[in-house]
């Protein structure tokens, strides 16, 4: 069993990924409105484009925490696929159903303000479901409806899996001919993914996050004093700042590498410090319905500019109905009905374990 998070560590990485999910829905709610140009291309990173790139990080990171912590005796790639399944598709299905409703009453109300005719069909929904959007060469289907964020959803899907596949067949054993097959198909979305496709390296970020999970929990930094981990994590921070303000491309390998390291640093940090319970609860409330802000605040702020147009009140509106209506769908989702599918995919995958096992 190696290195555990912090109290502190995993309020961090809830706020982490709670305000860049934050940071998504304003980026995208920005560009729909029509304000606050100084806040984007091309005057400004793309803050969106940004958040994906720490999801990235953070899934790297967090996928091989977890795997660190399993009894592997008990736990087989039948459950890690389970573990993977209850978080993507027990959130992403209500959000798919969500972008039906509402963009329907979008056409229903102006048609021809309405962009995404050409993937609003049941190809492209089941195409999703299937997690085949912007599949590499095949270009069966896009994302389904002004669902545009799903295009993320089927990269980490595949790296998902093949990165269990490996960890299951390749480390604890070698694969059958048939597993080998299967390992060769789910490598196409991650390698294609690797140094290019839409994100320009997305797989790499992930392995970046996966590299920040290896040197914590090995204790590489257990003997750098506090105060020179914060001055580290300063300097990088800026450092990473100043690269993207620079270059306006934020999805560049050396932009991760370096948001990787403050990741490793802030980690590291508050594996040592006690962060206040406000914080803690703040970052476990907004990261509880994260998944699915993200997944749903396009469409609602496309409704939005169909409806009643742009500007700083649909901006304002957007954000805050965005939020609430996160919240009430995405809490119950993303918690309770995610553990509950999870509990019950692992009662039906032991009593199937335990019947096959010979007595």
């Amino acid at each position: 069993m190696s290195r555990k998070l912090s109290n502190s560590s995993s309020a961090s990485l809830d706020f982490l990924r709670a305000t860049s999910a934050q940071a998504v829905v304003i980026g995208h709610g920005i560009s729909f409105c029509g304000v606050a140009v100084s806040l984007h291309q091309p005057n400004f990173p793309w803050m969106q484009n940004i958040a994906v790139v720490i999801f990235f990080i953070l899934s790297g990171f967090l996928i091989t925490y977890s795997l660190s912590q399993k009894n592997f005796e008990v736990y087989r790639f039948s459950h890690y696929v389970a573990d993977r399944f209850s978080r993507i598709y027990v959130a992403f299905i209500p959000a798919l159903l969500f972008v039906v409703a509402l963009d329907s009453i979008s056409v229903a109300m102006n048609r021809e303000m309405y962009a995404y005719h050409a993937a609003l069909n049941l190809k492209t929904f089941f195409g999703n479901i299937l997690m085949l959007q912007d599949f590499p060469k095949l270009n069966i289907v896009t994302s389904f409806g002004s669902g545009r964020p799903f295009w993320t959803l089927a990269i980490e899907w595949w790296i998902y899996l093949f990165v269990g596949a490996i960890y299951f067949w390749m480390f604890t054993k070698k694969p059958t001919k048939y597993q080998f097959v299967i390992l060769m198909f789910l490598s196409i979305v991650p390698l294609y993914n690797l140094l290019g496709g839409r994100g320009n390296g997305l797989t790499l970020y992930w392995i970046f996050g996966a590299l920040v999970q290896y040197v914590w929990s090995n204790h590489w930094l257990s003997t750098v004093r506090l105060r020179y981990l914060i001055i580290l994590f300063i300097l990088t921070s800026i450092s990473a700042a100043y690269v993207v303000l620079s270059t306006l491309v934020e999805y560049s390998p050396v932009f991760a590498f370096m948001l990787g390291l403050s990741l490793l640093l802030l980690i590291e940090i508050t594996s040592r410090v006690e962060l206040g319970r406000l914080f803690q609860a703040s970052g476990y409330f907004l990261a509880a319905y994260s998944y699915t802000l993200y997944l749903i605040h396009y469409s609602i702020f496309d409704f939005l500019k169909i409806s009643i147009g742009g500007g700083y009140g649909t901006f304002f509106i957007g954000f805050v109905a965005s939020n609430l209506l996160a919240c009430l769908i995405g809490r119950y989702v993303e918690l309770s009905v995610t553990m509950k599918t999870k509990d019950l995919l692992y009662r039906h995958l032991n009593r199937k374990l335990k019947s096959s096992t010979p007595i």
